[in-house]
Formats: C-alpha cells, sequence, structure tokens
C-alpha cells in the first residue's frame, strides 16, 4: 500500500506538461499567441558570422547579422574556430532588420517551436567531434520571465522542422520588412560648362 501512493503520484506528473509546454500547446489550440513568450534565435560564431532573431509576442521582429570574421594572428585558432556553449550576448549595435510579422505567421513559429521541444532537448557536446564549423543554433524562449535555453548543431546539410535553424527559415519568408521611402529623382543633367566653347 505505501509503494502505490509514491508509483500514482509519479504517474501523475509524469503526464503533466511543464508551463511552457502548456503554453505552447494552448497557443496552438486556440489560435492566439501567448503574450508572455519571446524567441530567440542565433547562430553566431565569431568565424563565420551568423543571425540573430528575435520575436516579442507583440510580432515585432529585430534581426542582426554578423559578418565572418578573419582569423587573427595574435588569436588562438581554438576561440576564433569554436562557438560559445550559451546563447551569446544581444549586440550592442542597431538591427539590420526591423520588422513585424502576421498573426498567422506567428502561430507557424508556435507550431516550429512546439516540434523542437526545447523544453526536453539535452545534446551532447561531444569532445570527439571534429567538424571544422562548430556552429550552434541557439534558441532561446523567455517565457513569464524565464530563459528556457536549447541548441544543435546548424548543420546547413540537414532540415526539417524540429531542426532549431527551421527558425531562421521562418523568419525570412515571415518578416514584413518595412517599406522603404522612395528614391529621390536623380537631378537634371544640364550643360556641362567645361565642356561648352563659349
Amino acid at each position: 500500500m505505501n509503494r502505490s501512493i509514491p508509483f500514482a503520484l509519479l504517474l501523475a506528473l509524469s503526464g503533466c506538461a511543464g508551463p511552457l509546454e502548456s503554453t505552447i500547446t494552448r497557443g496552438i489550440e486556440t489560435r492566439a499567441y501567448p503574450a508572455e513568450l519571446t524567441v530567440i534565435y542565433d547562430d553566431r560564431t565569431p568565424l563565420f558570422g551568423g543571425d540573430r532573431i528575435e520575436v516579442d509576442p507583440d510580432g515585432a521582429v529585430r534581426w542582426w547579422t554578423d559578418v565572418p570574421a578573419t582569423i587573427q594572428s595574435s588569436a588562438h585558432p581554438e576561440d576564433t574556430l569554436d562557438d560559445q556553449a550559451d546563447v551569446p550576448e544581444r549586440p550592442a549595435r542597431e538591427p539590420e532588420v526591423v520588422g513585424r510579422v502576421e498573426d498567422d505567421a506567428r502561430l507557424r513559429l508556435l507550431r516550429i517551436v512546439e516540434s523542437i521541444e526545447p523544453w526536453s532537448r539535452r545534446p551532447a557536446d561531444d569532445d570527439e567531434d571534429t567538424r571544422l564549423e562548430r556552429r550552434r543554433a541557439h534558441l532561446r524562449i523567455v517565457h513569464r520571465g524565464r530563459n528556457h535555453d536549447a541548441w544543435q548543431w546548424a548543420d546547413p546539410t540537414e532540415t526539417g522542422r524540429n531542426r532549431i535553424t527551421a527558425i531562421r527559415e521562418w523568419a525570412t519568408a515571415a518578416i514584413v520588412r518595412p517599406a522603404r521611402p522612395p528614391e529621390a529623382p536623380p537631378p537634371e543633367e544640364g550643360p556641362n560648362p567645361m565642356l561648352t566653347n563659349e
């Protein structure tokens, strides 16, 4: 009899989804993006550059792009080639792209996050991995003031909705970029005083 109480408690707890998973599932079911959910994608490395994309609950998007850097002769190669184990800090400069995504696009983003399952992702950091480009795709979900971080090797040959890099692909298609102001017409060309014979 004493064994059945802990077993029942364990069974009940294993069937319960965590707060983040529940919030995302509820958002998909009700077709309403959660008001307390921010999605951050970052695959930047010192050598290869990369992108940081932030999606706020209201649909505002900020996108930074780092260009690849050259290897400095004084730098340790491992510091230049390897990436960061944690989500890199937000760049201090203004984002290169500021835009907005519509409600349907935010719901597609929720479905991608659900398929990635960041709440259960525990990647192995294999010290024997000898790939030259050790680029991680980081995913940070900010939910009710708490960070939920996950990462995955960002192999460009692998695709699929359950890949963290699917968020970058989603952003490429979903962002409504602000309209550029019309360009000023070129100045009218008159006679060149240097070419006249007067």
